[in-house]
């Protein structure tokens, strides 16, 4: 076995300490520069509510309104509409269909009237409804039906966020499902 000088190793020596030092020297800086990174996520709410005036057995109107918030989003929206009459005892004895509604502002596809704009923090949609509303005394009152019951259902989504093809409510519903 050949032995190796002292020459040799105080070389190999030298050789390492030179490796060495930009390595622990970089992570030393890197270390020193870094400080703790914490990632903090706010989640958004979509918190719509329905605003509904009714008075006397009228329903003169129908509005969503999306209410001003820290956490809360722009939103899309859609309401359903659904009427039924019914008799005496709360059974029901015919359904009833919503007919006429501002076109200008909502748009019907099945059961669902979208509301044809995004609907900003703070602001509420037109009404649903037109002219005086949905008042029984106009509408034409099955055989055995007492009064009319209308429940308004509505749902609310996230406008933001939505590829660039995605840019109606009607959109947005059927790319979510």
């Amino acid at each position: 076995m050949k032995k190796i000088s002292r020459k040799t190793l105080a070389l190999l020596a030298a050789l390492l300490l030179l490796m060495a030092l930009p390595v622990g020297g970089t992570v030393a800086f890197l270390m020193d520069r870094t400080g703790m990174m914490t990632n903090t996520f706010t989640p958004v709410e979509v918190d719509t509510v329905i605003i509904e005036n009714v008075a006397k057995g009228e329903k003169t109107s129908i509005k969503v309104q999306n209410p001003e918030a820290a956490n809360h989003i722009d939103a899309y929206v859609r309401v359903v509409v659904v009427g039924n009459w019914v008799d005496a005892d709360g059974n029901i004895v015919h359904p009833w269909t919503l007919d006429s509604y501002n076109t200008a502002s909502w748009t019907k596809d099945g059961q669902f009237y979208y509301y044809n704009q995004v609907l900003k923090v703070g602001q509420t949609t037109d009404n649903l409804l037109t002219g005086s509303g949905i008042r029984e005394a106009d509408l034409t009152k099955p055989k055995g039906a007492d009064h009319l019951v209308v429940t308004v259902v509505h749902q609310s989504i996230q406008a933001d966020g939505w590829p660039a093809e995605v840019d109606s409510a009607k959109e947005a519903f059927a790319a979510a499902q």
